[in-house]
């Protein structure tokens, strides 16, 4: 939990401000990333992993709202198990580096323009750091509704 938190410090005061429509992803589901790869060291990520996936499973079962793309998720399911799940998938079919590499260029972006990024830039900036063969389901976990 401490180790969310304290992403929020960087995501929430430093990128994930401005777009309140993109706070829930750059706020939240970026902490959520950060959290996995802190906790895959003491062996309890795949544990956060598989009680993200029942939770959202159950959340699934319920919901009769029409389902939206990742990033753009605003519902407690989306930004904390969803996320969970896509980053999750997202490290395995990646691995960390392109990951971590888009967060740095989206805090450079921000830095550099003055302006807020937006989820989209994350997505964007992701693809040009990843192989080709990995987009098409890149594009499903962060743009497709599911």
């Amino acid at each position: 939990r401490a180790v969310h938190e304290v992403a929020h410090q960087w995501f929430g005061h430093q990128i994930g401000f401005g777009l309140p429509a993109d706070s829930a992803f750059l706020v939240e589901s970026l902490a959520k990333y950060v959290e996995l790869v802190m906790l895959e060291p003491q062996g309890t990520m795949n544990k956060l992993v598989e009680y993200e996936a029942r939770r959202y499973a159950h959340y699934q079962q319920g919901n009769t709202a029409p389902h939206v793309a990742f990033i753009n998720g605003t519902e407690t399911a989306d930004v904390y198990s969803r996320a969970t799940l896509v980053f999750a998938e997202l490290r395995q079919l990646v691995g960390d580096k392109p990951i971590t590499d888009t967060i740095r260029a989206l805090f450079e972006r921000q830095k550099s323009k003055g302006k807020p990024v937006a989820a989209i830039d994350f997505v964007r900036l992701l693809l040009a750091r990843t192989n080709r063969v990995h987009h098409k389901r890149i594009q499903q976990l962060f743009l497709e509704e599911s």
